[in-house]
C-alpha cells in the first residue's frame, strides 16, 4: 500500500481512528480485486461478521462503517436482507503497481540464511 494512502487516513478532514483504519482494511482484504469482475473493489462482508473479526458489537461496526462513508473512503451499495455491500473508493491507490526492478535492490536474504528460530 502506498504510504501517502496511510498517512493521509491520520490527517486533515479524513482523518479516521484506529478502529475506522482496521475496518477498512478489513474492507480492502475482503473486496474483489479483479478488474474483470463486476464485484470489483466491493467487500461483501456484514458488520455481524465484523465485529466477531474486529471484537466491537455490531452497533459500533455500524458506526464506524457509517463515519467512512461519510469521509468518503467507501461508498454503501444495496446488498441482499437489508445488507450493505462496501464499495472501496479510489481502489487504485491501495495498491502500488509494479513497475520493474529498482537498481541496486538485490536481495539479501539468502546470504544469512533461515532467521526463524526454534
Amino acid at each position: 500500500m502506498e504510504r501517502s494512502v496511510v498517512l493521509g487516513l491520520f490527517v486533515g478532514d479524513k482523518r479516521i481512528t484506529l478502529y475506522q483504519f482496521a475496518l477498512l482494511m478489513i474492507y480492502v482484504c475482503c473486496a474483489g480485486w479483479d478488474e474483470r469482475h463486476a464485484d470489483y473493489a466491493i467487500a461483501d462482508i456484514s458488520d455481524r461478521e465484523l465485529s466477531n473479526v474486529v471484537g466491537l458489537k455490531k452497533d459500533k461496526v455500524g458506526h464506524n462503517r457509517r463515519i467512512l462513508e461519510a469521509k468518503g473512503h467507501i461508498a454503501l451499495l444495496k446488498g441482499k436482507n437489508r445488507q450493505y455491500r462496501i464499495r472501496i473508493k479510489h481502489p487504485d491507490l491501495f495498491f502500488i503497481k509494479k513497475t520493474g526492478k529498482v537498481s541496486g535492490n538485490e536481495p539479501t536474504v539468502s546470504e544469512y540464511g533461515d532467521t526463524q528460530q526454534v
